[in-house]
């Protein structure tokens, strides 16, 4: 059996009255040397997340994924 090694997903909020809603954009989670990544693909399309996701492993098996950067919220 392969490890899994990613994954793509949208996020779900509990409303009030009890009713879950999904929430667009679509997501993406991974790991690399055991810290947990998620980031938003920034797209409601789920072949763009998937792509975004096979990039970003992509750049962990190369070693050019250096993390990712704090977005500036005021």
């Amino acid at each position: 059996m392969r490890a899994k090694l990613g994954s793509v997903f949208q996020r779900r909020k509990k409303l009030p009255d009890g009713t879950v809603k999904t929430l667009s954009p679509w997501w993406i989670k991974y790991t690399r040397a055991g810290q947990v990544f998620r980031e938003s693909s920034g797209s409601d399309n789920r072949s763009e997340a998937g792509l975004l996701l096979k990039k970003r492993l992509g750049q962990i098996a190369d070693g050019r994924f250096g993390g990712l950067r704090r977005s500036a919220c005021a």
